[in-house]
């Protein structure tokens, strides 16, 4: 009878006990929804995530690639990539009309925005408005993630069969970095890849739901802040370069070089885009490094240099912020503030632009290369 009353006592608590935790996950739920519910409305504009996000794959020489032929997202925009492995429509690069290659890491691609809010399509909208006769036209060769030294490496590999007229090469506060010593094809991407797509591969209803979680970026958002540790992007701006660092600036500055080695061996016009850092356009910092330092190497290359600060600075008080709100990416505001910086350059060496289509020496160059 003892053992017959125990069972029945502990039947009896089962059901208690479910609706207890039934009771405590639907607090919980209730809790969640309610935070991020605050949270959206006190910091609106959560871009959301979906699925595929752009898939890289491990290149020789490179490090690593965009897959080519692939329909995905960046975040939540659609992003075409097409046969060449770069955003934007197939190329056609049809005979007679100016080509502008515009080469850098993701503030190029867009990440975060439509293919048509890029500055490289806006730039394109921008040009065949100005000279309809001729209707320039602009890649999207923008690489998530890719440092100075990569970008060189597409041009090396594209400059001869796409022939442009004009390559920009972006540069952000970010690309401070060396170029790894051994395989870093399989040291630096191939395991990387593997880790960052096992999680959302097994789980990936679980993976949408935290990546789409406000609260969970502001949380991650908050820890990364407290952290203490300065990046070297940030001593930049702040005007400091120690002595660990001083061998990544001489890196990107040599890498400057290069690019206009490149641009008299293929005969393009080059132009390096200085993208300015959020914190730099909400804050006056005078002694900043970035893009100073740079930008005092790149003419003695005999670079075209855009740095736009002030144009964002500009529009960021006429209440249009030129960033995405909930990173440090641009906005469709700050692509087309680069675009329209760009095009003023353009504008402004019309001449020596013209003088490259036509070709005496661009073809110069390309037949010593050829040689």
């Amino acid at each position: 009878m003892t053992t017959e009353g125990t069972v029945a006592r502990r039947s009896s608590r089962s059901p208690r006990l479910a609706t207890k935790l039934l009771a405590l996950a639907i607090a919980l739920a209730c809790a969640g929804a309610l935070a991020e519910a605050m949270v959206r409305v006190a910091h609106p504009g959560f871009p959301g995530f979906r699925l595929p996000q752009v898939e890289h794959r491990p290149i020789p020489g490179i490090g690593f690639e965009m897959v080519p032929n692939q329909q995905a997202y960046t975040w939540a925009s659609p992003a075409r990539i097409n046969s060449l492995g770069f955003r934007g429509a197939e190329p056609r690069n049809p005979p007679g009309r100016p080509l502008v290659l515009c080469v850098g890491d993701s503030m190029t691609f867009g990440n975060g925005v439509e293919e048509s809010d890029t500055f490289t399509f806006q730039l394109q909208q921008l040009m065949q408005r100005q000279w309809p006769e001729t209707r320039p036209e602009t890649r999207n060769m923008g690489v998530q993630r890719y440092f100075t030294y990569q970008e060189l490496e597409l041009i090396k590999r594209y400059a001869l069969r796409l022939k442009p007229d004009i390559v920009t090469l972006s540069v952000y506060v970010n690309d401070l970095g060396l170029r790894p010593s051994g395989d870093y094809v399989k040291e630096y991407e191939d395991e990387r890849e593997k880790a960052a797509t096992a999680f959302h591969n097994a789980f990936p209803t679980l993976y949408l739901l935290i990546k789409n979680s406000a609260t969970i970026e502001t949380m991650k958002n908050i820890y990364l802040g407290s952290s203490g540790r300065r990046t070297i992007g940030q001593r930049a701006l702040d005007g400091e370069i120690t002595a660990n660092d001083e061998p990544k600036w001489r890196t990107v500055e040599e890498d400057l070089t290069t690019f206009r080695q490149l641009a008299d061996m293929y005969g393009f016009k080059p132009y390096v885009v200085f993208v300015p850092s959020r914190r730099q356009v909400r804050t006056d910092m005078p002694n900043s490094a970035y893009p100073r330092r740079f930008v005092e190497h790149a003419r003695t290359q005999r670079l075209t240099t855009i740095a736009p600060i002030d144009a964002f600075k500009r529009e960021l008080a006429a209440g249009h912020d030129p960033y995405l709100p909930w990173d440090d990416h641009m906005s469709a505001v700050g692509h087309r503030l680069v675009a329209e910086a760009i095009m003023e350059q353009v504008r402004q060496t019309r001449h020596d632009t013209d003088a490259a289509v036509a070709p005496a020496g661009r073809q110069v160059a390309q037949q010593q290369v050829q040689q």
